[in-house]
């Protein structure tokens, strides 16, 4: 659902960086690799603890890229109406 070749940024929202406190620095580091990947390349981590703490973030990431496909194909409508 995410378009990650037409967006340039993404959101990470603070409630849901509450679990750095609970992580190691170096699940912390997978985590923020986890991000990266999938925001560049849409590859999901294949850790199993990675994927469970990225899961937040992913569907949060897939609401954000449905409302800016949203926003996307309003302003196209409207650059159409002149």
């Amino acid at each position: 659902m995410t378009n990650q070749t037409t967006n340039k940024s993404f959101f990470l929202y603070k409630d849901n960086l509450s679990i750095l406190k609970q992580l190691t620095d170096e699940e912390a580091g997978k985590l923020f690799k986890a991000i990266y990947e999938y925001q560049t390349s849409n590859i999901l981590p294949q850790d199993r603890l990675i994927s469970i703490i990225f899961e937040p973030f992913l569907n949060q990431f897939k609401r954000d890229g449905q409302k800016y496909q949203n926003v996307v194909e309003r302003n196209k409508i409207n650059g159409a109406k002149g």
